[in-house]
């Protein structure tokens, strides 16, 4: 009996894992570049953020990084413009993982700009291949979920400021702790996988389907 308990457990969590984070693939997602772009002339997929060889700089979580990072100055998260009431402190500036992201979604350095190749050269006059669209977050994060802020239980306490209930899940235990970075901090990869691992669609690289607003209410007890 408890044999046969133990295999419906099994099957329970590999089953909420296959729905929850199943697998994707890079190619043929929103990170695809490898055709049709006249900035990737190799035609590979990889080697616009990484390099086996001679990459550009070593950045923490992001091994062999091969692509030039942001030097804008942006707006963070202003609870007081969108009448929030959060609790967590926000970094002056996005943390290392999230500035990569940004590093193309800001819209200020070209897409080319990775290894050795005179397209991605972000000078004057070369500007003709940089982000666009509803994918161009800009530098003014003020009106985006806020990001760079470290997700612990304090958090979770603080949050609940005198309700009879907490507002957030308890960042210690999965599925949220899966969701935040090495720092315990929530960033851009907290709700998109750049290599697109995740269950939805190829062009949002979100971890968890928000059907539902799943994803939102992984974190937010609502």
């Amino acid at each position: 009996m408890k044999s046969i308990k133990l295999l419906f457990t099994l099957l329970f969590v590999v089953g909420f894992i296959s729905i929850g984070f199943g697998q994707g693939e890079i190619t043929g997602s929103a990170h695809d570049f490898s055709g049709g772009f006249t900035w990737n002339t190799n035609g590979e997929i990889c080697n616009v953020c990484h390099a086996p060889h001679n990459n550009k700089a070593a950045v923490a979580g992001s091994p062999l990084w091969n692509h030039s990072r942001t030097t804008e100055t942006f707006i963070m998260y202003d609870e007081n413009v969108q009448s929030g009431t959060m609790q967590a402190s926000l970094e002056a500036e996005p943390l290392g993982v999230s500035k990569l992201c940004l590093s193309c979604h800001d819209g200020s350095i070209n897409l080319g700009a990775f290894g050795m190749t005179v397209l991605g050269a972000d000078s004057a006059g070369i500007n003709n291949d940089r982000m666009t669209s509803h994918a161009l977050v800009g530098t003014d994060l003020s009106n985006d979920h806020p990001i760079s802020f470290l997700y612990d239980a304090q958090l979770v306490i603080d949050d609940q400021n005198g309700a009879s209930n907490p507002q957030l899940a308890d960042p210690t235990i999965n599925p949220v702790l899966a969701l935040l970075s090495g720092t315990n901090t929530v960033e851009c990869s907290s709700c998109h996988d750049v290599h697109n691992n995740g269950p939805s669609s190829a062009n949002s690289l979100l971890r968890v389907d928000n059907i539902g607003s799943l994803l939102c209410k992984t974190c937010h007890l609502k």
